[in-house]
């Protein structure tokens, strides 16, 4: 395995991880979103 080959490897391990974390973030505030929106619609239903 030549130098070049190492650092395509490290370079492309570091995009995957960094969208990973990415989309981790994205999910939880999807997650928070749906759970706000389910909380309101329960509360809704519950005072009408």
């Amino acid at each position: 395995m030549s130098f070049d080959d190492l650092n395509r490897n490290l370079t492309v391990m570091f995009i995957v991880r960094f969208l990973l974390i990415l989309s981790k973030k994205h999910v939880i505030v999807m997650i928070k979103q749906l759970e706000v929106k389910q909380m309101s619609c329960l509360e809704y239903k519950c005072l009408r």
